[in-house]
């Protein structure tokens, strides 16, 4: 730009700035201020996760702005899960644990749509996943042996499959047990402290 002039920054370039600051707190309060803007539309959000993604070193901001504009526009949701988290795991987000934090939470309310993610991740974390968000067990096993399910059964390692059948039946035993299990009968409630002292007194011999 000349002297004088003006320089503008465009909506996208305004928000990926924001995320190279330094200062997270600050940089996480605009951010949210910013994209408050009806200039942040679908596509204007979509182009600021694309440049994100890209980043080196990935900004520490990343999962948290991706949430919220998943949470902000829905049909932005299966872009996110096929195309920036498959991005994501080839840059190896499981090294960044704040990032990594992210990444898993998107996996657990997203999910089954997030389950092709999770079929890409190395066996470790695959692991280190499903141990810390177990109540992604048995929705993984129904859905890798659904009739219409979108993996090939055959291509899924023959450890997770172990891991999951077995897990799986084992959650399934343990329920089927407890229900068999007889009910306890409710208990009749305490007697009140005010009530027990008139039942005293109404025992008493000093009571005509």
């Amino acid at each position: 730009a000349g002297a004088g002039e003006e320089t503008r920054v465009s909506a996208v370039d305004l928000v990926v700035f924001l995320h190279e600051l330094q200062d997270v707190r600050r940089a996480s309060n605009a951010i949210d201020l910013v994209l408050k803007k009806d200039v942040y539309n679908l596509t204007t959000v979509a182009s600021v996760l694309n440049k994100l993604v890209t980043l080196d070193p990935l900004p520490i901001l990343l999962m948290r702005t991706m949430l919220k504009c998943m949470a902000q526009f829905p049909k932005l949701v299966d872009f996110a899960v096929s195309r920036y988290l498959p991005q994501l795991l080839s840059r190896g987000v499981w090294d960044i644990s704040i990032l990594w934090k992210g990444f898993c939470k998107a996996v657990v309310v997203y999910a089954p749509r997030t389950f092709g993610a999770v079929l890409q991740l190395p066996q470790t974390q695959q692991m280190n996943l499903l141990e810390a968000h177990s109540e992604l067990i048995r929705p993984l096993f129904d859905w890798i042996n659904a009739p219409n399910s979108p993996v090939n059964k055959a291509t899924v390692p023959p450890a997770l499959l172990s891991f999951l059948h077995h897990t799986t039946r084992a959650k399934m035993e343990a329920e089927r047990q407890h229900q068999q299990q007889p009910q306890p009968q409710p208990q009749q409630p305490a007697v009140a402290a005010g009530e027990g002292l008139v039942r005293a007194e109404l025992n008493s011999s000093s009571i005509p």
